[in-house]
């Protein structure tokens, strides 16, 4: 998508512009909600109009300053407010531009451009459920305001919540036809409740309207990916790619959905579009702030497919030299602070001790839905999950952050935890709620299931929590060899930024220790409560251990478990066209083919626990 439609699509549902106002707003009286100034209404519609002439003619700085005076003569004047939080949000300053929706709200309630907006600010700045709250009062202020029906089906699809958005959005196309965002976010719902049929309905409409547009185009080469058609998403990919012979990202996309079987012309565009890029400047990159992805990650992503086009091609040394491209440039985007993440590791092994288990023990929700399943990345986790979805009783729900979110919205992180325990503010209601809350909101994707899992692989971290908050869950550790699951890794780049470690070996394998000392602290206060579940175990005898793992949750035996690359639900992890396909073990033992360049991760992992 190029800058402009990006502006353009942006225009439909973000903060409403500041427009001069009519006296509607600055009336003495406060009626039906309408707000009652505090000074010469005359005076500060004038002074109102002039700050938007300012903002218009692109002179934010002044036209800051004149919101900043129509406050000084009224603090609540909420055209005021509204307009300064517009000039946050384009300044990337989105939670104090929540505070100065949330001031408008409070002058005016009734505005439902002001909750809009403020939805949209906690959206930029992730406090979705408060976000979704702000849309939904938009559309009690004005039901048929469409940007607010549209920002609600995106949050909704944030949260999960699905069936919750489809009818909101089906509305904004039959109101607003042209509105493509809405096409877009209904197929991703329909995508995600498994409705292929009515997702694909949903693009066709919109591509009907703009039969080229690349975003809607990709849109629906990734569905057809995440559903195991693999074939019809490289057709539409190979189209755009012959349309635009130099559309670096449509190669990207046709590398992950064929097989290379010899060095063929995709390969050498790709090469030839990777040797004219220049490499990106990230030295203006701020501390501890990666930049947004974009254009600039293209060549990271080509060197990513290169990789896997030459491995294919058993071109194992040409194929590590753009493994290891794409992870430097991934690598230069971020500030990581390696620190900070180990301090976490250990202040876990350090607060949940056997003395505080039995301080808490059986005080959680005594719930048996939840299955989590933990590990790190590339380590079998969707696999695993996919035998579980197969079976009659058990719902797949994907990689869910409810648990760390849980975990943040109680404890803020870890040190305040810590504060807490000692000043003895956490109590056996505060496990109980924490339990009651994750129940609510995984029933919320599936109502009807005995078990639901959980494959967030970094709920690795949140074992403590798990056990005392939901006695009764169970918890499988899935792992491979490390030296397998840390290359797995290295072989990735992640769609978000919470895998910055991944990105240079050494910083990688001593991450993977640290991970592999915590589960078995894990392991040590909760005996027999963890089931480990080797990878390399399944690959050789799938049977056997999805008979382990169905005993170990309580599960009768369900043989739809064995024929789990059958399923047709959608999968969007980086294993999607694995477990398409029936058990291999072609992923074993994979790293011995590189072991002369991966000798600086194995000689960090050897100094960790033995495996």
């Amino acid at each position: 998508m190029n800058r402009a439609e990006k502006r353009r699509q942006a225009k439909q549902a973000q903060a409403a512009q500041p427009t001069p106002s009519s006296g509607r707003q600055t009336r003495r009286k406060k009626r039906n909600g309408v707000y009652r100034t505090k000074g010469d209404p005359q005076q500060l519609l004038a002074m109102l109009e002039q700050a938007h002439l300012l903002y218009t003619n692109k002179q934010e700085e002044r036209a800051k300053l004149a919101y900043h005076a129509i406050l000084q003569i009224d603090p609540n004047f909420p055209d005021a407010n509204n307009s300064l939080g517009i000039l946050d949000v384009e300044a990337g300053n989105h939670e104090l531009a929540a505070r100065w929706f949330e001031k408008a709200i409070k002058a005016e309630p009734t505005r439902p451009t002001f909750h809009n907006n403020r939805g949209l600010a906690l959206m930029e700045i992730g406090r979705m459920k408060e976000a979704v709250s702000c849309f939904e009062a938009s559309l009690d202020a004005d039901p048929d305001f469409v940007p607010a029906m549209v920002n609600l089906g995106k949050g909704y699809n944030a949260i999960k919540n699905y069936t919750g958005a489809v009818p909101f959005l089906e509305k904004v196309i039959a109101t607003t036809p042209d509105f493509l965002d809405a096409y877009s976010e209904l197929a991703n719902a329909y995508g995600e409740l498994g409705d292929l049929e009515n997702a694909l309905k949903a693009l066709d409409a919109a591509l009907e309207i703009r039969p080229d547009y690349g975003t809607l185009l990709n849109q629906k080469a990734m569905l057809f990916t995440t559903f195991g058609q693999l074939e019809n998403a490289e057709a539409i990919f190979r189209n755009i790619a012959e349309k635009y012979p130099d559309n670096a990202g449509a190669y990207i996309a046709i590398a992950r959905t064929k097989k290379f079987e010899s060095y063929d012309d995709d390969m050498a565009t790709m090469e030839r579009l990777y040797k004219k890029m220049p490499d990106v400047d990230y030295a203006k990159t701020l501390k501890g702030e990666a930049q947004k992805d974009g254009e600039e990650d293209l060549k990271m992503n080509l060197a990513m497919a290169l990789a896997k086009a030459l491995e294919a091609l058993k071109e194992y040394e040409q194929s590590f030299f753009y493994y290891k491209e794409g992870n430097r440039l991934r690598r230069k985007k971020y500030f990581y602070d390696q620190a900070k993440d180990f301090a976490e590791f250990d202040q876990r092994r350090e607060l949940f001790t056997p003395a505080l288990l039995k301080q808490f023990a059986n005080v959680g929700d005594q719930d048996k839905t939840p299955i989590f399943i933990v590990g790190m990345p590339r380590s079998g986790t969707t696999l695993l999950e996919q035998v579980f979805h197969s079976h009659r009783d058990v719902f797949g729900a994907g990689e869910l952050g409810y648990m760390p979110q849980l975990v943040r919205e109680k404890f803020k992180d870890m040190r305040a935890f810590e504060d807490r325990l000692k000043a003895g503010k956490v109590t056996a209601e505060t496990f109980r709620e924490m339990g009651a809350a994750y129940i609510e909101k995984i029933r919320e994707l599936n109502s009807d299931s005995p078990y639901i899992t959980d494959k967030m692989p970094h709920n690795f971290l949140q074992v403590g929590f798990i056990k005392l908050a939901l006695p009764n869950a169970k918890v499988i550790h899935s792992y491979r060899n490390p030296i397998d699951n840390a290359f797995a890794i290295f072989k990735q780049i992640f769609g978000n930024d919470g895998h910055s470690y991944a990105y240079d070996l050494v910083e990688l394998g001593q991450y993977h220790n640290k991970y592999r000392e915590l589960m078995a602290h894990w392991d040590s206060i909760f005996p027999g409560q963890i089931l480990e579940n080797r990878y390399e175990d399944m690959v050789a005898d799938l049977e056997k251990q999805t008979r382990t793992v169905l005993d170990f949750c309580g599960l009768d035996w369900d043989p739809n478990c064995l024929n789990f690359h059958e399923s047709d639900r959608a999968i969007r992890t980086a294993s999607v066209t694995q477990v398409r396909q029936p058990i291999y073990s072609g992923s074993v033992e994979k790293w011995r083919k590189y072991e002369a360049q991966l000798q600086p991760l194995i000689r960090v992992l050897e100094k960790g626990l033995p495996f």
